[in-house]
């Protein structure tokens, strides 16, 4: 069902991509609940549509129901909710919500730090991004900051 949404797309049939995935997320929802990876999969889908659709009031709640059954269900440690975190983040820079962006992009870090992921690319971007965060609404200090912190930790990689 996603390709043929995904089809529907690209063929510019985007209300019949919409009522398919929405579709999809439904069989996923009663088949296996709502932590069911087949859900989280149709939330994810979904809520690119409706990015794509300029629905973006419910493409992020889609995706902030997302991030709260992933943090009820997996914690906030998992790989994956931190990704979901991160993307988020992005969805909220993308949607003019630079306050909700930062401070998800600070929980991130502060999450990161605090266990001491064995991924150091992942604590590299977190920087990196929450810096460019920073610079967007001028806070350039914090910013001026947390390159310095980035560009210690990649010269420690070399």
């Amino acid at each position: 069902m996603t390709y043929l949404a995904t089809c529907y797309r690209d063929l510019g049939r985007g209300e019949e991509a919409l009522a398919l995935l929405e579709q999809l997320l439904s069989l996923g929802l009663k088949s296996g609940g709502p932590e069911a990876r087949a859900s989280f999969n149709g939330r994810r889908g979904l809520s690119d549509a409706y990015f794509a659709a300029g629905r973006t009031k419910e493409a992020l709640a889609l995706r902030e129901e997302d991030l709260r059954i992933r943090r009820r269900f997996y914690g906030e440690g998992y790989e994956e909710t931190r990704y979901v975190m991160g993307n988020l983040a992005v969805s909220y820079e993308d949607a003019g919500r630079m306050d909700d962006a930062i401070k998800l992009r600070e929980e991130l870090l502060k999450l990161v730090r605090q266990m001491n992921v064995p991924r150091k690319q992942e604590l590299l971007e977190i920087l990196h991004q929450l810096a460019q965060s920073y610079d967007a609404v001028g806070r350039k200090d914090e910013a001026a900051k947390l390159r310095e912190e980035l560009e210690s930790l990649k010269g420690g990689l070399k």
